[in-house]
C-alpha cells in the first residue's frame, strides 16, 4: 500500500468507529450499518461529505424520521421502513454524490 492508501484506510476505519459510536443506540445502528456497507467504496470527496454530515446528524433526527414514517422503532429494535430505506438511501446517495 502507498502512503495515500494507508491514510485513506485509516480515515475509513476512524469514520466507521465514529459511525458506530454516535451516542444513542438508534444513531449507532443507522450510521454504523451504512458505514459497514458503504465506506470502503467512498472517494476522498465523498468521505469529506460523510464526515461533515456526521456532525450535522443529531439524536433528534431519529425522532424526526420516525415521525415521517421512515423509521420503525417498534418491537425493541430500529429499522428503516420499506419507504424509509428508499428515502434514506436516496438522501445519502445525493449527499455523497
Amino acid at each position: 500500500m502507498t502512503d495515500r492508501e494507508d491514510r485513506l484506510d485509516a480515515r475509513r476505519k476512524r469514520l466507521r468507529v465514529r459511525s458506530w459510536h454516535r451516542g444513542t443506540r438508534e444513531m449507532d445502528i443507522l450510521l454504523g450499518r451504512f458505514a459497514d456497507q458503504a465506506l470502503s467504496r467512498l472517494s476522498d470527496a465523498q468521505l469529506d461529505r460523510y464526515e461533515a454530515l456526521g456532525g450535522e446528524i443529531k439524536p433528534s433526527t431519529i425522532k424526526d424520521l420516525a415521525g415521517l414514517g421512515l423509521i420503525d422503532e417498534g418491537a425493541g429494535r430500529i429499522a428503516a421502513t420499506p419507504q424509509g430505506r428508499i428515502v434514506l438511501n436516496g438522501v445519502l446517495r445525493d449527499l455523497l454524490a
